[in-house]
């Protein structure tokens, strides 16, 4: 039986995971590129369009994509967030791939997830500002690309959801973790953008130096694997091989290991439930003399304190990340400093009377009050 092509949607092409999903993509004699949206990166895009030939494009804004169109007149362009909705709700589309950094990937991941489309998420805004948006079914539809989402993915396969005791999500530790805490007050966009294990996109290797990463990260798995707050935990691994482990009733546990590189956990999001035979580094066991496990340190990291507060209240989901997104901006903009990046989060969660949220429209509505907020904030910080 010959296989049907499976056509793909790319939200983010031109980011980290839209690159590395077009190289696994690009040998593939199964899977297609049906549509690319990309923002402010046109040379790549360019590039990506002549090469995959999709049949839509959706770009960020309007005079990009009339040259683009001068450029490919065969093919259809949009822009602005209509454009993405476009392409999230295209009739042929089998799967979405929702890789666009930030809140504004959470607008194609909510209507192709409303529109019964398998998204391969690695947009951990779209959980986090409005998991609670989406029901339980729709959220089965969701397939993580984030390694260690994918790992605890992976291990519980076919297992009974009451024989977990908890997931244990790793955590390299960023480039802080032996920092004291006197050496943190000094911190430089140099040194919190020199990840020692993974190559990503400032805005993530930010997240990831503050460890807010991590807040999302159980934030995501509280809604991927519907558990409480309880049975999530987090452990420093600084090698990051293990990419993440789930211990059950019985005592047992089972971890995922695997050198880091995101095309393993992106192949398995776009080819599951298979898994395909690729080319990827063999890990070698004798190698790995030095796994080591430490404990986080809420002190020194108090980011990760706000992630029992959006469990158990859904609805700061929003404000926690929009807050973090314009604190992080603010740092790699050389406006605040790296320590006030929690202060701006914590401020925002404490002072910011939170409306009720009922609809995408309500959420879009909090996210630009929240940015206002938070923008007045960082500048009553230089005064």
């Amino acid at each position: 039986m010959v296989k049907k092509d499976i056509n793909i949607v790319i939200f983010g092409s031109t980011g980290t995971i839209g690159i590395n999903s077009l190289n696994v993509i690009r040998n593939s004699k199964t899977h297609k590129i049906l549509a690319l949206s990309a923002g402010k990166n046109i040379e790549l895009l360019i590039k990506q369009i002549t090469e995959f030939k999709p049949k839509y494009v959706s770009v960020s804004n309007k005079i990009d994509k009339i040259e683009l169109q001068k450029k490919f007149n065969e093919i259809k362009f949009f822009d602005g967030d209509e454009g993405l909705k476009t392409l999230a709700t295209l009739n042929n589309a089998d799967l979405i791939i929702s890789a666009i950094v930030g809140f504004a990937g959470f607008i194609p991941t909510y209507y192709a997830i409303k529109n019964n489309k398998k998204v391969a998420l690695a947009n951990k805004e779209s959980l986090v500002a409005g998991g609670f948006l989406f029901s339980k079914k729709e959220i089965k539809n969701m397939i993580p690309i984030d390694s260690e989402h994918s790992a605890i993915a992976q291990i519980l396969q076919n297992r009974d959801k009451k024989t977990i005791k908890r997931l244990i999500i790793t955590a390299s530790g960023g480039p802080f973790l032996n920092y004291s805490k006197k050496e943190m007050e000094n911190i430089t966009k140099k040194d919190a953008l020199n990840h020692p294990n993974w190559s990503m996109g400032d805005k993530i290797t930010i997240d990831s130096s503050t460890m807010v990463n991590k807040t999302l990260e159980i934030i995501e798995a509280h809604y991927f694997f519907d558990l409480p707050y309880e049975q999530i935990s987090v452990v420093i691994h600084p090698q990051s091989m293990i990419h993440s482990m789930v211990e059950f009733t019985d005592s047992s546990i089972m971890a995922q290991l695997a050198y880091p590189d995101m095309k393993i956990p992106i192949s398995q999001a776009i080819y599951y439930p298979e898994i395909e035979n690729f080319s990827y580094e063999s890990m070698d066991l004798t190698k790995l003399v030095n796994i080591s496990f430490i404990p986080p340190n809420f002190e020194k990291f108090p980011s990760l304190n706000f992630a029992k507060l959006v469990i158990e209240n859904p609805k700061l989901g929003v404000v926690l990340n929009r807050a973090n997104e314009v604190a992080v901006e603010a740092f790699l903009n050389d406006k605040i400093k790296w320590n006030d990046i929690y202060k701006t989060i914590k401020t925002a969660i404490e002072n910011y009377n939170l409306a009720n949220i009922n609809s995408i429209e309500d959420l879009k509505k909090v996210d630009n009050e929240v940015k206002i907020f938070t923008q007045n904030l960082i500048d009553s910080f230089q005064k």
